[in-house]
């Protein structure tokens, strides 16, 4: 038998050869049976041999015997109008998965164009054709009941293409490890960081990509607080045991960070899987709907979803692995790494920044702290990095340890806290480590914000407890620390046009609602 490495440089050179995958199968089932019967699987829809073939189903049955069978998985859609993406999508299920692998499952939301008319004659689908508009929570809810029990569930949305071996890698993923709950996909949105390529090409050109990013890759695996739903893949039991998505986030947004808490709240983890890239069509989900503004449901499902879990507004931003990163990159790209290095994240929140870290850098220990809070119940649950709660920084867990790298965000503590917090971490600092704290803009709460929001000024900026950007310098000097670079963070809610307008009176600070700062010991 060929060594596992050169098998899978095969599949990399020729991802449509059924007989590279023959081979791969034989191989894994000396490490995992369940990946080995998806391989025999893929090779006999890619065309192996028949020999192979004959071979493959044998093993498939052998396997199933041993605790290596797969379940297929339900693909449940929900389709309200644009009945061309649903048929697309339709159409690249057919063409990238084997009938084995799975069922599809439509629920309409009362379609007003021809979505039904093509539905109805789609023989190989299972169809609910509501007559009011369940909206995604609910459709996909009735889309699962109305699933095979055994299955596994993919919810797919119905502005998406399949690319070739998107869902295999999907499938293979979820069976790495038992602790795997969920996995989700790789595409165009910035949103959790969940992009591969940038949006603008071709449906062409974006399988052509897929055929070189769905391959046997390195480090494909990363672990999420949440997935994005567009494409996430479920087992079946751990569905079962933390529940449907929650209706009360109809007609839609959100209902996906609520899934992934619930999952992470369980034990098991949302997994990220880079080599399976498909095409989500951005947003067609809510063209022409009864439901198009988006803004406003954003921001009354965003309130249901921290109500729901008693989070406060940073912990909930911070569930996003794009909200921190930048924050976390900074800070590492300025401090001189040994490959084996240590990175501390004060006030970490949901963490998820953290774990694309140390995905991202897999040689570094990559560690966080969070005050004890309802935050702190779920984000302790996530792997990829060591976060560990604390209620005083005097006996916080990681005291004795010493750091190449702490990033320290100031909005997560009081004045009170400030003094004892900055002692207790200069002894946890290697020598020559780097100290970055992320402070609020007090000029921009003040000066900008109020101006763009066309409101008054926030309540927050008279609480004389806050610490702003400009207050942190003198305490932080008194530990002979010295300030070394400064790191600008723009709000989202900062407009192009006040970006230019700070750009020509060369004041970008003051756009900026954190401003990060670099020390370094003196």
């Amino acid at each position: 038998m060929r060594d596992r490495k050169q098998i899978e440089l095969d599949i990399k050179n020729n991802p449509l050869n059924g007989d590279f995958y023959f081979e791969y199968g034989l191989c894994l089932e000396e490490y995992n049976l369940k990946q080995a019967y998806l391989a025999f699987e893929n090779a006999i829809f890619h065309g192996c041999n028949s020999d192979n073939a004959k071979k493959a189903n044998e093993h498939m049955d052998k396997l199933a015997k041993y605790g290596g069978y797969v379940p297929p998985c339900s693909i449940v859609l929900v389709s309200f109008n644009q009945r061309e993406y649903t048929q697309g999508c339709i159409e690249s299920i057919r063409e990238t998965t084997p009938e084995s692998a799975r069922e599809i499952v439509i629920v309409d939301n009362a379609s007003k164009d021809d979505s039904l008319e093509y539905l109805r004659k789609q023989p190989d689908i299972v169809l609910v054709a509501n007559d009011f508009n369940a909206g995604f929570s609910g459709g996909c809810n009735i889309g699962i009941k109305a699933s095979k029990k055994e299955n596994d569930i993919f919810l797919l949305n119905n502005d998406t293409t399949l690319c070739a071996n998107s869902l295999f890698w999907l499938r293979f993923g979820l069976y790495e490890s038992d602790d795997f709950g969920a996995t989700g996909a790789m595409s165009l949105s910035h949103v959790n960081l969940q992009f591969s390529i940038e949006p603008g090409l071709t449906l062409a050109q974006y399988q052509e990509f897929a055929l070189k990013n769905n391959v046997p890759m390195e480090n494909p695996y990363e672990f999420r607080v949440f997935l994005v739903g567009y494409a996430v893949l479920l087992r079946r039991d751990v569905l079962e045991n933390v529940g449907y998505l929650d209706e009360r986030f109809n007609p839609g947004y959100y209902e996906d960070d609520d899934l992934g808490i619930r999952i992470l709240q369980s034990g098991k983890q949302n997994v990220l899987v880079h080599n399976a890239f498909l095409v989500h069509w951005i947003g067609k989900s809510f063209d022409n709907s009864e439901h198009s503004d988006r803004s406003k449901l954003l921001k009354t499902n965003l309130g249901k979803l921290v109500e729901k879990h008693l989070l406060t507004k940073r912990e909930m931003q911070t569930i996003d692995a794009y909200i921190d990163s930048g924050r976390i990159d900074a800070g590492i790209r300025n401090t001189d790494f040994e490959e084996k290095s240590s990175v501390l994240m004060v006030g970490c929140g949901m963490g998820a920044a953290l774990a694309n870290a140390g995905w991202a850098n897999p040689t570094y220990e990559i560690c966080g702290l969070i005050k004890g809070s309802n935050c702190s119940k779920i984000t302790t649950n996530l792997k990829g990095c060591t976060i560990e709660e604390y209620t005083s920084i005097d006996s916080n867990p990681f005291k004795e340890k010493k750091f190449d790298l702490i990033v320290w965000d100031m909005s997560t503590i009081k004045r009170p806290e400030l003094s004892s917090h900055i002692k207790v971490l200069d002894g946890m600092l290697k020598k020559n480590g780097t100290l970055y704290i992320i402070a609020s803009n007090l000029s921009f709460y003040e000066n900008w914000l109020p101006i763009m929001k066309k409101e008054g000024i926030p309540d927050t900026v008279s609480d004389p407890d806050n610490i702003w950007e400009k207050e942190i310098y003198e305490p932080i000097k008194s530990f002979g620390f010295i300030p070394s670079k400064w790191v600008f963070f723009y709000s989202s809610s900062v407009s192009d046009e006040s970006r230019k307008i700070a750009e020509q009176i060369k004041s970008n600070d003051i756009l900026s609602e954190k401003i990060g700062v670099i020390f370094r010991r003196g």
